[in-house]
């Protein structure tokens, strides 16, 4: 499954180069997904407490060896740290750009 130019057409409009991914269907949707952005190039992002499954155990098992392949897995904690770290980091990015350039 390969996501649709809908999906896909604004994500390279506005420059998004990171996507979270969330579900019902781990084994499913979420897996088809996280590989097909990994596909298109994006970094993928799998918020482990906003996943679910018809099976627990099938959910652990996918959340645990297979998406990794595709996607970071985390809990809402790690996520969050990991959004505040990179938001701080562009913000230093941008204010060192706008020095140089001014």
């Amino acid at each position: 499954m390969r996501p649709g130019d809908e999906l896909l057409q604004p994500l390279r409009e506005h420059s998004i180069t990171k996507v979270v991914v969330a579900g019902l269907k781990a084994g499913q949707g979420v897996l088809s997904a996280c590989q097909a952005l990994m596909d298109e190039g994006l970094l993928v992002y799998v918020v482990r407490d906003c996943v679910a499954d018809d099976h627990s155990e099938r959910a652990a098992a996918v959340l645990d060896h297979v998406i990794p392949q595709f996607a970071d897995v985390m809990n809402f904690a790690e996520f969050r740290e990991q959004i505040s770290n990179e938001i701080m980091i562009d913000m230093f990015v941008e204010m060192k750009t706008a020095q140089r350039a001014g």
